[in-house]
């Protein structure tokens, strides 16, 4: 049963780090603020909670697996609020307001 919980919770792991990578390639091929912060902000929440369920299933103690669940919960109210706060700040920079609105094409 211990190989079984091992397989599934490598898998969470695997396919967490996949996330997390491909946000950080959308941080970097984005072509402005605004998106390369959505992109990075969705893709960083998913995967770290997929790598959070995927050390719950490896830990074998619900005390921690039942940790790891409140911090992943946590996670998944905190990091889309500090994004939209973020997002928020950045748009009132005229700046990118000019950009946004523009297409996102420097003139």
């Amino acid at each position: 049963m211990t190989d079984i919980l091992h397989y599934i919770g490598f898998g969470f792991l695997f396919v967490g780090v996949f996330f997390v990578f491909t946000g950080a390639m959308g941080l970097f091929r984005m072509p402005e603020c605004i998106t390369r912060i959505h992109a990075a902000g969705v893709a960083d929440v998913f995967g770290a909670c997929l790598m959070l369920v995927g050390v719950g299933f490896l830990s074998l103690s619900w005390a921690v697996a039942g940790k790891l669940l409140l911090l992943a919960l946590l996670l998944v109210v905190t990091s889309p609020t500090a994004c939209h706060a973020l997002l928020q700040l950045a748009f009132e920079d005229p700046e990118i307001k000019k950009r946004w609105q523009r297409g996102g094409k420097v003139e």
